[in-house]
């Protein structure tokens, strides 16, 4: 009786643990309005919050399977395989050399606080680097919902840089329209519909485009679905096209194995009918030719 008590004890533990990050994981998947680093910190969090509350005896084999579950849930952005990959590798090593779990914890969730800190440092180097080609041009178009652009453009409110900023909704869940909300705050801020990039690029004098990017490799970007549109019609406009992004978004394909995949989203978001002929393409992200980049 006793053998099946802690039997039934440990099981329970077990899914605790796992319930836990589960419950981040469902979060993260069904987050469609933030970008990559929204993501890293919000799976980070996440991930230490259930390193300390673990109470299971495999803490090693918990965090490596936290970060893979972690890592699937948004494929398509690079950070969050990079970092996830880092933390396996820094997890197996102290494995190696500490037993204690306590001791593992601390020192795992030690390493956590470090990556968040050194990426909101690279996000404000990037904001500050960003004025070398931002100082000069006043009138600026934006896509979709970057945190990086949004800092560098707080950035230069913050030098008492006069801008003017057009943004378009970013369909289907519209985040440009949210990030249009954040700009006004500090800049004049002009709305349109994603149909209309074109039109504002040919009447409205555009100096520069800036967008983020969730994953880069040597050969394309992979941003909101739309970018290879605005950078084939910047190109056609003569308007410089600039991609505001760090190192650690890079895909080098080495860290799980695992090629990036435009993934499909529900079909609802874009028009709930529902026919037999009737096929809804939900695409989020898109890959632009590095080639078309300024």
């Amino acid at each position: 009786m006793n053998n099946i008590i802690y039997f039934f004890g440990r099981l329970l533990i077990k899914m605790s643990n796992m319930d836990i990050i589960n419950n981040i994981a469902k979060k993260l998947r069904e987050e469609n309005k933030r970008g990559a680093n929204y993501i890293l910190s919000k799976a980070l969090s996440g991930l230490e919050k259930s390193i300390i509350k673990y109470e299971g005896n495999n803490l090693e084999q918990f965090i490596k399977d936290s970060c893979i579950l972690l890592f699937k849930t948004q494929p398509t952005m690079s950070i969050l395989a990079n970092i996830m990959a880092i933390m396996i590798e820094r997890v197996e090593n102290i494995s190696r050399k500490i037993e204690r779990q306590d001791i593992i914890k601390n020192k795992v969730c030690g390493i956590i606080r470090q990556i968040k800190a050194r990426n909101i440092s690279t996000i404000e180097k990037i904001s500050k680097n960003s004025d070398k080609i931002l100082d000069a041009n006043k009138t600026i178009l934006t896509y979709s919902c970057s945190s990086t652009i949004l800092k560098a453009l707080e950035y230069q409110n913050d030098l008492g840089k006069e801008k003017i900023i057009y943004i378009t909704e970013s369909r289907p869940i519209n985040e440009g329209t949210s990030c249009a909300e954040d700009i006004s705050e500090f800049f004049e801020t002009n709305l349109y519909v994603d149909a209309a990039i074109g039109g504002i690029l040919k009447n409205h004098s555009i100096d520069i485009i800036i967008i983020g990017a969730d994953s880069f490799t040597k050969n394309y970007i992979i941003n909101k679905l739309g970018t290879l549109n605005l950078a084939i019609m910047a190109k056609h406009f003569h308007v410089p096209l600039y991609v505001l992004t760090s190192s650690l978004k890079y895909y080098s394909g080495d860290r799980f194995n695992i090629p990036i995949k435009i993934e499909k989203k529900p079909a609802n978001e874009i028009t709930p009918v529902k026919k037999k002929n009737l096929f809804v393409n939900n695409l989020y992200f898109d890959k632009t030719p590095i080639k078309r980049v300024s």
